[in-house]
C-alpha cells in the first residue's frame, strides 16, 4: 500500500470512528502542551544558544583546539566538548 492510499484509508477510518478521533485529539493536545509549551520552547532555545556561545568561546581560546560546533549539533550532541591541545615537549 502506498503512502497516499494509506493516508486516505486512515482518514476514512477516522471519519467513521468519532471516538477514535476524539481520543487522538486529546492525546495530541496533551503532547503539544507538554512538549511545545511556549515557556519550555523558549527555555530550550536559550540553552542551545548559551551552549553554542560557550563552545565558540572555548574553541577560540589558545588552550583549546577548534571544534566543529555544527557537526556536534547535527550529531544531536547536547554538548560541545573541546579537545585540549597536547602540550609541546
Amino acid at each position: 500500500m502506498k503512502g497516499a492510499e494509506a493516508l486516505a484509508r486512515t482518514m476514512v477510518h477516522l471519519l467513521y470512528h468519532s471516538d477514535l478521533r476524539e481520543h487522538l485529539g486529546k492525546v495530541g493536545l496533551k503532547k503539544m502542551e507538554r512538549e511545545f509549551d511556549e515557556r519550555l520552547v523558549i527555555e530550550k532555545t536559550l540553552q542551545v544558544y548559551q551552549q553554542r556561545e560557550l563552545c565558540w568561546r572555548l574553541a577560540n581560546s589558545r588552550q583549546v583546539q577548534k571544534v566543529n560546533v555544527w557537526s556536534a549539533w547535527k550529531g544531536r550532541s547536547s554538548r560541545c566538548l573541546p579537545v585540549r591541545l597536547a602540550q609541546s615537549v
